[in-house]
């Protein structure tokens, strides 16, 4: 919805009756068809309608117009893209040196996949925070030597726990590896081959010089991890800002899910624009846990709803239905000729949630109170 739009209101079908006597002027039948124009216009009377014509002395009635009140929703909102900004780190350079002959553009990695390799080589992820700085073989100890065996023990290569110590078991679960991959199976793990990121499955990006193709000699940046929570942004012109308050909802589609947050703030226009910051309704991350469906980009957008003013929902009927009286009290003039106490809950787009009155009752759109039928006399 673009920004200035009217409120979201549920507005039903329009039934209208306009059956009348055929007598009057030329006048009154103008008179009826604008009544009915302005109920098509209303877009939701959904009951009969009733025009009382002429009284029985001949004298000119007033028009009436019933309605039966109908549950509506009044509220309005902004369809607008939120900003996503991701930080990313480097993870991981590259030791290799050759063409890249793989660079893999998936949306997340899990531990053991490959994401690009050169001259045929596959290079791969594990998670862990110590770099991959040597060759991995029998006989060493380390972090390093750990993290691989995490990563063989997670996808059932090694039965025993990680601890540190390159042995037999883990040498054999290192072939164990290469022969499923396809690869020779030395049980050593060459410089270049792995690297760690700091956990996964996660989104990851590839260096600029890790396309198809392209020559590289070792030590590009070649994976970048993210390095901290996404921020969520909304950038708006002035007057599209001066609409959505602080604390106002916003509802984040990010595909298979979608992200409450709350406006928490704004920052001092900049060239015409103000920029908006998103948080969790408790004031954490608006992503929550699943700040993997993010994009593995720096900005992104994702398509949003802002509720500017809270959706009420409730028994409805047209503002110019309620009355005031003398004694400044809101009313109703219901179909029966009475007069039925209401306030207003809210209100917008020419309509209104009342309390007071109940779904499917009559009421007086239009005139005064509907003329009243007299018992037959005997002759």
């Amino acid at each position: 919805m673009p920004p200035g739009s009217p409120p979201v209101v549920s507005r039903p079908t329009v039934l209208v009756d306009t059956r009348r006597r055929r007598t009057g002027a030329t006048g009154r039948y103008l008179l009826v068809a604008a009544l009915v124009v302005v109920a098509v216009s209303g877009g939701w009377w959904a009951a009969r309608a009733t025009i009382v014509s002429t009284a029985d002395d001949g004298t000119v009635a007033p028009e009436v117009v019933t309605a039966e009140v109908q549950e509506v929703s009044i509220g309005r909102a902004l369809n607008l893209n939120v900003t996503v900004s991701l930080p990313f780190r480097v993870s991981g350079t590259n030791m290799l040196e050759g063409v890249v002959t793989t660079a893999v553009d998936a949306p997340s990695y899990g531990t053991g996949d490959t994401v690009y390799a050169v001259g045929g080589q596959a290079v791969r992820v594990v998670a862990g925070d110590v770099p991959f700085y040597r060759e991995l073989a029998p006989g060493l100890r380390g972090d390093d030597v750990m993290q691989l065996q995490a990563a063989m023990h997670e996808m059932g290569y090694l039965r025993a726990e990680a601890d540190g110590r390159f042995g037999d078991t883990t040498s054999a679960a290192v072939r164990a590896w290469q022969k499923a991959n396809g690869e020779e199976t030395t049980g050593t793990v060459p410089l270049g081959r792995l690297i760690a990121v700091r956990h996964l499955p996660s989104a990851l990006r590839l260096g600029e010089d890790i396309v198809p193709a392209a020559l590289v000699s070792g030590g590009e940046a070649a994976v970048m991890d993210r390095d901290g929570a996404p921020t969520f942004t909304l950038v708006l012109d002035e007057k599209q800002a001066a609409l959505v308050p602080s604390g106002a909802t916003v509802t984040i589609d990010a595909g298979d899910v979608t992200w409450p947050a709350v406006v928490a703030g704004a920052n001092p226009p900049e060239s015409g624009q103000v920029t908006l910051t998103l948080t969790g309704p408790g004031g954490g991350s608006v992503c929550q846990d699943r700040c993997d469906l993010v994009p593995a980009q720096d900005t992104t957008t994702m398509p949003s709803t802002i509720q500017i003013v809270p959706t009420t929902t409730g028994p409805g009927l047209p503002t110019a239905a309620v009355r005031t009286n003398t004694s400044g009290q809101s009313y109703v003039l219901m179909a029966d000729g009475s007069e039925r106490s209401v306030s207003v809950v809210a209100s917008g787009d020419g309509l209104a949630v009342v309390d007071g009155v109940a779904v499917g009752e009559k009421y007086v759109v239009l005139g005064d109170r509907p003329a009243q039928s007299e018992p037959e006399r005997s002759p």
